[in-house]
């Protein structure tokens, strides 16, 4: 990576402790699912009035949903 041009020390600052630490292991399962989440509804037109804050509250509450889904017990149908 070149650094041809200089770097908002703010910026640098974020960079090397969140994304080049080596003690980061990367996204819990819980980033995880809220990502996803977060995709699924900016992707609806419907919502784009909504305010990030409204849309982070709700992917949040979606990944918990799902985690705890699938704590539970696997029944499969009884077709």
């Amino acid at each position: 990576m070149s650094h041809d041009k200089p770097i908002n020390p703010q910026i640098q600052s974020l960079t090397n402790d969140v994304w080049f630490n080596p003690d980061n292991q990367g996204l819990n399962i819980r980033e995880y699912y809220a990502g996803l989440a977060l995709q699924g509804l900016k992707s609806n037109p419907n919502l784009s009035n909504n305010t990030p804050a409204f849309i982070a509250e709700q992917c949040v509450k979606l990944a918990d949903a799902l985690i705890i889904e699938l704590q539970k017990p696997f029944k499969p149908n009884a077709d």
